[in-house]
């Protein structure tokens, strides 16, 4: 059960954007930033998935086993997936939250874990905020990617004072670093031997992480990272072609327009005209 009074205020931050979905890259499946008034309730039974709550200003309170527990000014709360999530507004409150699905994010320790942190909520809460206004500016497809990557750092230091694991092991942290410098060179023609020492690894271990963990071969990562930079500039600027073919790593329009179309079935100037019905 779910009860939002008409005059809560939600502010939901883009997971989805194209070429830098924090849902695809980071398991953020769903976040925002809520104003919340008397009569605000959540209860869940068995809930999906994994739920952090930073509390921004205000006081709310969580039910758990038949008590009831403040939740004020600088707290955090983390609910297990799989736990009851019962937590109510007990006059205004501002919270930030996120809804954390898939693999990295199953929390192993106590169903409901929470510590008051007004410097880790503060911190979240400005870089929320800068990605979702950064969301809205043109341009900002060379920015969100770091963005989403300090978000999901900063998650992960919540969990690691949790006790929880975050399942990001090594072989998900060479990855991250991996797309980083390939996002770094965007347009470099790239081989495997150079990616492979860009993360001082061997050629071999590196082709067996990428398929462990993005199932694809390395060069085939570096072409998904080219695509979704190419989905970002062809839906959140007007660049012509020939420039976004450049700046993705393509020496002409056709050889990026073959490519586009080999990843998504049409072309890019259909995307561009038509990009929420396809």
């Amino acid at each position: 059960m779910i009860h939002i009074p008409r005059d809560c205020r939600e502010d939901f931050i883009p997971v989805n954007i194209p070429g830098a979905s924090l849902a695809e890259e980071w398991g953020i499946e769903l976040a925002g930033i809520s104003d919340l008034t008397k009569g605000y309730i959540v209860d869940r039974r068995e809930c999906p998935f994994t739920l952090l709550l930073c509390v921004l200003e205000g006081r709310g309170e969580y039910i758990s086993k038949g008590e009831t527990c403040d939740l004020v000014r600088g707290d955090i709360i983390l609910m297990g997936e799989g736990a009851d999530h019962l937590y109510r507004c007990a006059g205004s409150w501002s919270i930030l939250w996120f809804h954390l699905s898939g693999n990295q994010w199953k929390e192993g320790g106590e169903p409901i874990w929470k510590t008051n942190r007004t410097d880790l909520t503060d911190s979240l809460y400005h870089l929320s905020l800068t990605y979702r206004n950064e969301s809205q500016l043109e341009g900002s497809e060379t920015v969100l990617p770091s963005l989403g990557e300090g978000l999901n750092s900063m998650i992960e230091r919540v969990l690691s004072l949790s006790g929880a694991p975050s399942g990001h092991g090594h072989g998900r942290k060479l990855l991250l670093n991996l797309k980083k410098v390939i996002r770094e060179n965007i347009s470099r023609d790239w081989s495997v031997e150079e990616l492979a020492s860009q993360i001082n690894i061997s050629p071999s271990y590196l082709y067996k992480v990428v398929r462990k963990e993005e199932r694809t071969t390395p060069l085939g990562l570096v072409k998904k990272l080219r695509m979704d930079l190419a989905l970002q500039l062809l839906t959140r600027s007007d660049y012509p072609l020939k420039y976004i073919a450049e700046r993705v790593g393509y020496a002409t329009a056709y050889s990026f327009t073959k490519a586009f179309k080999k990843s998504f079935a049409l072309s890019p100037g259909r995307y561009r005209r038509e990009p929420e019905e396809d």
